[in-house]
């Protein structure tokens, strides 16, 4: 409870209705268009929903530190502090295509280290790169992710060629099912462009890197890999 207040506290001002609701699609993932595209636009629901988001984000984290035993002693600092750094994100204020592909990424960290724990397990693997790559159905470029997931899993335990297939078929899977389900309707073609040419297109990359984005998200998910592990 106390949790749930102080994320409502950080985002007080935009609960409130005082900051413009940043609600652009243009880099979202068709399905993320889909779902969320008109409570996307409402200031109060986007910003609820946020909040609701947020708040299980911050319970996930606690929990994998307390599982894991990643602090000293169990306490809410894990969780209060990733609400606390995304509070100054504008992406995180309202509903967004990062804040939604950004729980799959926060989950992706327990099979993390689970697979730590079962290092001749390749299930693991393929949960991790499952999470990224379900991630980039709502936001296309959280696919840049899965290099530093793949470094991370070859600090927690040693590659194996099983791991590697596994790996990249995790990798597939989610992208596949989401091409069929659009070549179902037509959409085929635009669901390519969005989720594998955009994301590869490396000039327009570039020039994406605009601080007032969808890219802060990814920096402060990418820190979070490295809180953990080191």
């Amino acid at each position: 409870l106390l949790l749930i207040m102080y994320v409502i506290g950080l985002h007080f001002v935009a609960l409130a209705g005082w900051l413009p609701v940043q609600h652009n699609t243009a880099d979202s993932g068709l399905i993320y268009a889909d779902l969320f595209g008109n409570a996307g636009g409402n200031s109060l629901s986007s910003s609820l929903l946020a909040v609701a988001l947020v708040v299980v984000q911050a319970i996930m984290i606690n929990s994998i530190a307390d599982q894991f035993r990643l602090m000293n002693s169990r306490s809410w600092l894990p969780g209060a502090s990733f609400a606390l750094i995304t509070a100054l994100l504008p992406s995180f204020l309202y509903l967004s295509a990062t804040l939604v592909s950004s729980l799959f990424v926060v989950w992706s960290l327990r099979f993390l280290f689970y697979a730590y724990k079962s290092p001749k397990s390749p299930l693991h693997v393929f949960d991790i790169a499952l999470c990224i790559a379900g991630a980039s159905l709502f936001y296309p470029r959280a696919l840049l992710v899965a290099p530093a997931l793949f470094i991370a899993v070859g600090i927690m335990r040693s590659w194996g060629p099983r791991d590697y297939m596994v790996f990249i078929a995790g990798l597939i899977l989610p992208l596949q099912l989401g091409w069929t389900w659009y070549f179902w309707r037509d959409q085929a073609g635009a669901f390519f462009q969005r989720h594998i040419s955009d994301v590869f297109n490396w000039p327009q990359l570039v020039a994406g890197l605009d601080i007032s984005g969808e890219w802060p998200g990814l920096a402060v998910i990418s820190l979070l890999f490295l809180f953990f592990i080191f």
